[in-house]
């Protein structure tokens, strides 16, 4: 593994070989798909093996000279991931194996949030509150998930705005325009700058996994606060919440300064 050209070669056969896989896989080329890939490496510098997975809900523009869209999606991952190796810069790493594995199928598992809930809408901060988020099937009924949330503890006290916000589905057009600049991307050995530690090759790696849950935000503050193992959610919706100050009152300090003069 590695040798002759390195391993920036190496991530870009990998990279085709989970392309071509996906691509042959499917009798037919559907623009919509659905599936997960996790891709292990093992260096031998390294006690455990590197490895993430992602999820992915794809849908693109079929082109004659590019793998279907999830192909395209999946290989541009596996070529980041393992760039992150060819680019160290401290030491030469030695990868011994390098495995993937890959769950299709047609269609998009895809909701899209409608509304959500939050009970109580009078909150402390640090409070844990119950959430019914209310989504909609793609091209089917209505469901709620149900979770819980703590609200952030250094939330300003007053009537406040809780959103909630999906994942957005993969657009593969946005990767590359034809199948030339695919295998530019393919064989670029990777950007400039290089790893120089261990633990920046290791983050980075594990960095390709992506979350694709729904995140809130309330103020300043984005997290993450669910998601669900079946349903890509995109879309977005708010709450109206009044939290409540030091001493359990909704109001803003400055607002009760004022009150507290007027009496």
């Amino acid at each position: 593994l590695g040798d002759p050209d390195g391993q920036g070669a190496l991530a870009a056969l990998a990279s085709l070989a989970v392309a071509q896989g996906v691509t042959t896989a499917f009798d037919g080329a559907p623009a919509q798909e659905t599936g997960r890939l996790c891709l292990t490496a093992s260096l031998r510098e390294l006690r455990r093996p590197l490895r993430f997975c992602n999820r992915y809900v794809v849908q693109g523009t079929l082109q004659p000279d590019l793998p279907i869209p999830l192909a395209l999606t999946m290989g541009s991952d596996v070529t980041s991931a393992l760039d992150r190796v060819a680019s160290a810069r401290f030491r030469a790493l030695h990868l011994t194996r390098v495995e993937a594995s890959a769950h299709i199928e047609r269609g998009l598992r895809l909701a899209t949030i409608r509304s959500a809930r939050v009970t109580p809408t009078h909150v402390r901060p640090g409070q844990r509150v119950q959430v019914a988020l209310r989504v909609r099937l793609l091209r089917g009924p209505l469901r709620t998930l149900r979770f819980k949330l703590r609200i952030p503890r250094d939330a300003s006290p007053g009537p406040r705005t809780l959103r909630f916000g999906g994942t957005p589905i993969e657009d593969a057009s946005l990767l590359s325009s034809d199948a030339l600049s695919l295998l530019l991307e393919l064989f670029s050995g990777g950007s400039g700058g290089g790893a120089q530690t261990m633990r920046q090759v290791v983050r980075g790696y594990e960095r390709t996994a992506r979350y694709d849950g729904v995140r809130a935000k309330l103020g300043p503050e984005i997290w993450r606060v669910y998601r669900d193992p079946q349903l890509r959610i995109d879309g977005g919706t708010r709450v109206d919440l009044v939290v409540a100050g030091p001493r359990g009152r909704g109001l803003p300090a400055e607002l009760r300064k004022l009150l507290e003069l007027l009496r």
